[in-house]
């Protein structure tokens, strides 16, 4: 505004998007008053000497990877999802990620130095404690299928009406087994109560200790957890 850019109405908020997509700026610091805002090289730069990939292709194939690292086993299917790319751009990224993936089974897909088993069905580790997350968490979010973490009859009550909005989750043992919120009121820096939704039973004290975390990462004392 004071630089003669006018930011009324929504036009501030597609300014910021713009900056955001342009990798000017990024989310920062979460202080009392919210987050912040920050100049991306400044608050996340790049390893020294890395260059970006040298055309369309490769960049595909840099996403893909990435995407597959952090999310895998996933589907090629659900790169397209996650990424917001076609189906057709979505495989020829696959195509052009070369040995740096490997096939998990007939449809899925890992990053080939991720270090998983020979027989994941048998061998691999699985999730264990109690984990709060927030809303629209990669957890439930990455993926179109979402079976592998919770079972379809209780998906809808993560996006409660189908409008987009997903719910923070409660995880035990690898499985969203319910849905959680603030409850309202308080200030910066009070104690940070929560009510609890499972989908069928749970223990509210097996959450205690991640709600702690969850209070302190905000700056407040934890409060009480509560089953709605």
């Amino acid at each position: 505004d004071a630089a003669g850019i006018a930011t009324a109405g929504q036009r501030g908020y597609h300014l910021i998007w713009w900056l955001a997509s342009d990798a000017v700026i990024c989310w920062g610091p979460i202080e009392a008053r919210g987050q912040r805002l920050v100049l991306l090289d400044e608050w996340a730069p790049g390893p020294a000497g890395s260059a970006a990939p040298s055309d369309r292709e490769a960049t595909l194939a840099a996403l893909f990877l990435a995407y597959v690292r952090g999310h895998g086993p996933v589907t090629v299917r659900d790169f397209a999802w996650w990424s917001g790319l076609t189906l057709t751009d979505a495989r020829l990224a696959h195509a052009a990620v070369g040995e740096t993936v490997t096939a998990f089974d007939d449809e899925r897909f890992v990053a080939t130095d991720a270090g998983w088993p020979a027989d994941p069905a048998t061998a691999a580790p699985r999730a264990t404690g109690a984990l709060a997350l927030a809303a629209f968490d990669e957890y439930f979010l990455g993926y179109t299928d979402r079976t592998a973490v919770c079972d379809p009859e209780f998906a809808g009550r993560v996006i409660p009406g189908g409008n987009g909005v997903f719910q923070p989750l409660l995880v035990s043992n690898g499985r969203v087994v319910g849905t959680w919120k603030r409850k309202p009121g308080g200030k910066a820096g009070a104690e940070a109560s929560v009510v609890i939704d499972p989908f069928t039973t749970a223990n509210a004290r097996d959450f205690e200790g991640a709600f702690a975390e969850w209070a302190r990462f905000w700056g407040a004392s934890p409060g009480t957890v509560e089953l709605a």
